[in-house]
């Protein structure tokens, strides 16, 4: 049964190959009919050299013909041996080439680059061949009027390369998606909050991004009921906090909002990125502490074993201990034990070194060092004083001469 539409394909591709125009579009119309993902319509095309023609075919000035070919292309490069023929005809560039030439087809030749940025080597051909200037440039022309959420698409993959993300950024990627952020609708705004969100792990390109009108757009976009979307905002704002101007912009504009989200959401994501924004805010306005740590508290009590987020909640608490109530809080919900579990449980140098960090402070007090002994501390600071890599050991040791000298002075 392959025999037979393994030979069928050949003699339509035929046709695709050397037929007229009308004959052309007319076989890859009927090419619809066929199954392409398989492996059997994959050795027809390449048996017949038909990929390289129908590359050609998508240069050209016309409308139904360019379509057409790119439809099969489409259909058929969900087959990742397709794909990567494509990839290897040096049809990457080619299909570039072809969405900044007429605009025509940008849906379907963006499904195409999607399956072939999937091969690192891809992502690395079309930076060095110029290939991501030249779609910054369709996404500029584009951006005053509808741009397909594929090209975002596109972005997002290509940026899995740190190389790349810094080619976006030479090319001037911030200044077109500030515009394009500024004017568009919450319904079409994941994908490119999440290339922002990636972009904005950068310094460079977060000063690029210094701009009040993008911290109120982004406030303006968050729906609590749009998980995802409201995720890819508050890990940008979490970003765009490092910056103590677009840190004030956000308390003035957004630090109400975010607030009444910490106490509805109970999306892990969300609620680190906005501890993590909230943290700088508590450390200088200690009247709106209690609440806001207390909220941390309980979330580290509850909280799976998820390192990532572990972290990012630790490393605020650690910041909030050189505010003294924040350590009275820590012996009046005795969050000791929690520290003591953690440390105890979780392999993770920078989580312990964290947790160390704050039990330091925390021994200087006598109430506290007794705390972190009773729930069996010194016992586990011991063990890491032993056996623990040195940044940990003397975090330890530290740790232990506190709660020590906290003792011995009372």
């Amino acid at each position: 049964e392959q025999l037979v539409e393994y030979q069928q394909l050949i003699k339509l591709l035929r046709f695709v190959k050397s037929g007229g125009r009308c004959t052309t579009i007319l076989s890859l119309a009927i090419l619809h009919d066929y199954n392409l993902q398989d492996q059997c319509a994959f050795l027809a095309f390449k048996d017949s050299s038909t990929i390289n023609v129908m590359l050609n075919f998508i240069e050209m000035f016309d409308r139904d013909l360019k379509l057409n070919t790119l439809y099969v292309l489409e259909n058929a490069c969900q087959n990742s041996s397709f794909a990567y023929e494509i990839f290897r005809l040096g049809g990457i560039i080619t299909i570039i080439d072809s969405m900044c030439l007429d605009h025509i087809g940008i849906q379907e030749s963006c499904s195409i680059l999607l399956k072939i940025l999937l091969f690192r080597r891809a992502r690395r051909v079309i930076r060095r061949f110029g290939g991501i200037s030249k779609l910054i440039t369709l996404l500029d022309e584009l951006s005053e009027i509808f741009i397909e959420d594929n090209l975002f698409k596109v972005f997002l993959l290509l940026c899995k390369s740190e190389k790349n993300k810094y080619v976006c950024i030479r090319y001037g990627i911030g200044k077109i998606l500030l515009k394009i952020i500024l004017n568009i609708s919450n319904n079409s705004a994941i994908t490119l909050i999440s290339l922002l969100a990636i972009l904005l792990q950068i310094p460079i390109f977060r000063m690029q991004m210094m701009d009040k009108d993008l911290i109120i757009s982004l406030i303006n976009l968050i729906d609590i009921t749009n998980i995802e979307l409201t995720r890819v905002i508050c890990e940008s704002l979490y970003y765009l906090s490092f910056d103590n101007h677009h840190l004030q912009f956000i308390y003035q504009y957004g630090f109400k909002k975010l607030k009444d989200i910490l106490e509805q959401t109970n999306d892990s994501s969300i609620y680190c990125s906005i501890i993590n924004i909230l943290t700088e805010f508590i450390r200088t306005n200690e009247n709106i502490s209690n609440d806001i740590i207390l909220n941390m508290m309980k979330f580290l009590k509850n909280s799976s074993n998820n390192s990532f987020y572990l972290l990012r909640i630790i490393q605020s608490l650690n910041q909030l201990t050189k505010l003294s109530q924040t350590i009275q809080l820590f012996k009046q919900e005795n969050i000791f034990q929690d520290f003591i579990y953690y440390l105890q449980n979780i392999n993770h140098s920078d989580i312990q070194l964290n947790i160390l960090f704050i039990l330091q402070q925390c021994a200087k007090d006598k109430e506290g060092a007794n705390m972190i002994i009773d729930n069996n501390g010194l016992q586990e600071l011991w063990t890491l004083f032993k056996l623990a890599l040195l940044p940990i050991k003397i975090a330890a040791g530290w740790t232990i001469r506190n709660c020590l000298a906290s003792i011995e002075v009372c």
